[in-house]
């Protein structure tokens, strides 16, 4: 005899659907719970796309797809439908473990991290006091090259481009640049 489960830290779709239809919680409450159902519908549709997506990156076939459902879940059954929130994510860690990569729909794309501006920041800063320009300087470069009035405003890009110009300010004027 196996030692029961314990319950997964969030409740599964059936449950939350469950305490909406009840109508248990006070309606501020109703409103999270809605809330918070229809990001678990939308998680559950998510998953269940890229189950059956790698299944078939995999090549695995009708049986071989149910055995491993079945195996999941302990024979309670054989879609990736019926699977909860847990099994849904352990299918597709085991998926990844054979070797299939989740990829992003066509269309969408990978977005960057947002690099620190902070050393570009500094940079500036010291460009400007090697050449004893007050931060106008730059306010007026940033105004005239990217239509913003600060220089502070500026992305990473725009902050790595102002800094180049910074850079063939103070080689014009004679004077050498750090590496």
């Amino acid at each position: 005899m196996s030692a029961p489960t314990p319950p997964s830290p969030a409740p599964d779709l059936a449950a939350l659907q469950a305490r909406l239809a009840a109508g248990l919680d006070a309606d501020p409450a109703r409103a999270a719970l809605t809330e918070r159902l229809a990001r678990e519908q939308a998680r559950r549709s998510r998953q269940l796309a890229q189950i059956h997506l790698a299944a078939k990156a995999l090549d695995l076939d009708e049986h071989s797809y149910r055995a491993g459902i079945v195996a999941l879940s302990g024979g309670r059954v054989s879609s990736a439908a019926g699977l909860d929130r847990r099994e849904r994510e352990a299918l597709l860690a085991d998926y990844q473990r054979g070797g299939w990569r989740p990829t992003l729909p066509k269309g969408v794309r990978a977005t960057r991290p947002a690099r620190p501006k902070v050393d570009l920041t500094s940079k500036v800063r010291a460009l400007l006091a090697d050449a004893r320009r007050p931060d106008a300087y730059a306010d007026a470069i940033a105004d005239r090259s990217f239509g913003l009035p600060r220089w502070e405003w500026l992305d990473w890009e725009q902050l790595r481009k102002l800094a180049q110009m910074l850079i063939i300010d103070q080689r014009r004027r004679g004077r050498r640049t750090a590496p």
